[in-house]
């Protein structure tokens, strides 16, 4: 279904910071496509990542979580010497303690 949206003329209006991630050899769209998307919109940041995966959960999820983690704050995430990420809590803003994920991510919310 989403291969079905056609959003073309919609770019050019987007006037908000915008960050085009695409990994170099995407198996489901051609890395041509997003340089091309990001060219549409209006000061967007484009950055290839290597690989082919296409969700963005699977593949070198660090470098693509480095890079978002820039676009919105400015710094690239340093790495806590325990494998713990973030580093900075160990624990959500509710108080629920983070788990720690098989790929050394954590999870439990924000």
């Amino acid at each position: 279904m989403n291969t079905q949206i056609d959003v073309r003329n919609v770019l050019p209006t987007i006037g908000v910071p915008t960050l085009v991630l695409h990994r170099t050899r995407d198996r489901d769209v051609n890395v041509e496509e997003g340089r091309w998307m990001a060219s549409q919109i209006p000061d967007a940041r484009y950055v290839e990542l290597d690989g082919d995966e296409h969700v963005p959960w699977l593949g070198d999820v660090e470098s693509l979580v480095g890079e978002i983690e820039d676009f919105l704050t400015g710094a690239r995430p340093v790495a806590h010497p325990d494998g713990f990420w973030p580093p900075s809590s160990s624990r959500t803003s509710s108080g629920r303690p983070r788990r720690q994920c098989a790929s050394g991510t954590t999870a439990g919310g924000a």
